[in-house]
């Protein structure tokens, strides 16, 4: 069956182009329907779809732009445009990307929808077959094998009777393969979509041809800011003598882009491998490729496997920092809390980089029990910095964000009223236990009978005992 993702922004259209449709009758299978461009991105990279449906005016990113993108990594993809803009000069930039259809949804009908469906799955068994024979049209040959590398590397090519793509690159037939992923970055380019395109399709041209130097390596495939290098060696290569050629290459490849177009760069290197290990050794060079979390831009992440020695010291190093803010906010008891609650065992494992974000995230949750500053304040607080974490591209900047948390919340807290020490202490302990709390045991906490505390509990803060408490979970939740 061919997968269909639909983008409409319309829930009604939306769920009336999913169920009018007789899919399986065009051999089809709708796999996702999402309401903005943003999702269908992500949709797209997540089912790999053969044919995209999509709406042109969408919130977030619109439907030009979607289209943009999915072509830029597929060329092969169906396209089929359902829009009320009656507008040549969409229809033209449509048509520039090779879209397969384009309705009104003013007149759109069953029949016009089913006319188009036949339409499209006539091409896409012309594709297959072009494909099956890897036949490639010598106009796009490039274009279309890049896309299918980069499908069968996401695992979206079947492989059972052995890897497709041998017959289309040589390279790949004989010998011992490397992979190596180059990730390139530059911030001034992010908001500037068109000029950032024009650069990417020159830094692709740029390495395309620095590689065509050396014998046996080219790109594979290029996504986003990153570009799939294959090294390709003979039998023999030792695995020190090829690690040492792809690093000779990469960093002509990293000087060139640095002089030529400002751009950092950081690199993951698979071990060395063969034809049938291929997804086997994107993997691997990915997982490599997430040092460039912990070290940051212009470092050379050797082999999966091969950890740094300096990882686990740039890593202290970063909560040291904290540490010596928490010893000078809270004292020096305070700090050596933080130290035996951040005690992990860092390792470069799967998905490192999301782990230790998780562990940060975490630890926003640790002042709420030393600072006064607590209940609406702490959470808006807290939840704007995990935000911030989560977007972080590095472990320094993670450590930056976490101090910046902390002198936020000892400025907010030297705002708030002088309170008392049986009232300052009550605050920590409904904070610690928000869910099981109750006046009764925060009274016997502090010492103090029910009756008064509650008197001074709303004297200090302003507002009563269960109101805070209610609140306080509000904001938490």
């Amino acid at each position: 069956m061919y997968r269909v993702l639909i983008a409409e922004d319309e829930l009604l259209e939306r769920v009336g182009l999913v169920s009018v449709i007789d899919w399986a009758k065009f051999g089809m299978e709708v796999v996702a329907d999402v309401g903005n461009g943003r999702e269908a991105l992500e949709a797209y990279e997540k089912y790999r779809p053969d044919v995209l449906i999509t709406d042109i005016k969408m919130p977030v990113m619109n439907g030009m732009e979607l289209i943009e993108r999915v072509r830029a990594e597929d060329p092969a993809i169906a396209i089929v445009i359902i829009t009320c803009v009656e507008d040549f000069e969409t229809v033209r930039a449509a048509l520039r990307e090779h879209v397969s259809g384009y309705i009104l949804k003013m007149t759109m009908t069953i029949k016009e929808l089913e006319n188009e469906l036949n339409k499209v799955h006539g091409e896409l068994i012309n594709r297959k077959k072009t494909l099956g024979e890897r036949s490639l049209p010598a106009a796009n040959e490039s274009a279309v094998r890049s896309g299918l590398f980069y499908q069968y590397l996401m695992g979206g090519v079947d492989d059972e009777d052995g890897n497709p793509l041998t017959s289309m690159y040589p390279e790949l037939k004989d010998g011992r393969i490397m992979l190596a992923i180059l990730e390139l970055e530059d911030k001034r380019q992010t908001d500037d979509r068109a000029k950032g395109s024009v650069i990417q399709r020159s830094v692709l041209t740029a390495a395309e041809g620095i590689l065509r130097e050396y014998e046996g390596k080219f790109i594979a495939c290029a996504h986003q800011n990153r570009l799939v290098m294959v090294f390709a060696f003979d039998a023999g290569m030792s695995s020190a003598d090829a690690m040492a050629e792809c690093d000779m290459i990469a960093r002509h490849v990293e000087n060139y882009m640095k002089s030529y177009f400002n751009l950092e760069a950081a690199y993951g290197f698979s071990t060395l491998g063969s034809a049938p290990s291929l997804k086997a050794l994107f993997q691997e060079a990915s997982r490599a490729l997430e040092m460039r979390f912990l070290l940051g831009h212009g470092h050379y992440h050797a082999r999966a496997g091969a950890e740094p020695s300096d990882v686990q010291g740039v890593i202290r190093r970063g909560l040291g920092e904290i540490s010596t803010l928490y010893c000078s906010l809270f004292g020096r008891e305070t700090a050596e809390a933080f130290n035996r609650v951040t005690a992990v065992d860092f390792r470069l494992e799967d998905h490192v980089t999301i782990a230790i974000k998780e562990l940060f995230i975490q630890w926003l949750q640790l002042p709420g029990a030393l600072m006064r500053c607590t209940g609406n304040v702490f959470y808006t607080l807290q939840q704007r910095f995990a935000d911030a974490i989560i977007e972080a591209e590095s472990l320094s900047e993670c450590v930056s964000l976490y101090k910046s948390f902390l002198g936020e919340l000892s400025a907010a807290e030297k705002k708030m009223p002088v309170l008392s020490p049986e009232i300052a202490k009550a605050v920590g302990y409904i904070t610690r236990n928000l869910n099981g709390v109750s006046l009764l045991n925060t009274a016997r906490h502090v010492n103090l009978s029910q009756s008064y505390f509650s008197t001074v509990f709303k004297k200090e803060l302003g507002v009563s005992f269960s109101d805070y408490v209610i609140q306080s979970r509000i904001d938490k939740a």
